[in-house]
């Protein structure tokens, strides 16, 4: 599977940041002793998070992850960087005996 690299920021207006990664990586509240957690953009996606502000998104996901951030005003903070040329795996997760 192919992915894109994309970079989120808005340094100039703290608000649209937080939506903005409130929108990537979901929010978690906690209410009489128990916890909800609502998954963000990048879960739903497939995506998966180098580091703060940088993602790989699933080339077949970037549209909708655009389409999904435009309905919430947000398209402005997020940029397309580039394409990876070798496709990309996930983690392997290994159990432990």
């Amino acid at each position: 599977m192919s992915y894109v690299v994309v970079r989120a920021g808005c340094s100039e207006d703290r608000v649209r940041k937080n939506k903005l990664y409130k929108a990537l990586l979901g929010t978690t509240s906690s209410t009489g002793g128990r916890r909800y957690r609502s998954r963000g953009l990048l879960h739903k996606l497939g995506g998966i998070r180098l580091s703060r502000g940088v993602y790989l998104i699933p080339v077949d996901s970037v549209e909708p992850l655009l389409d999904e951030l435009e309905k919430r005003g947000l398209r402005g903070c997020m940029e397309v960087l580039d394409i990876c040329l070798y496709p990309c795996r996930q983690p392997v997760r290994r159990e432990r005996a």
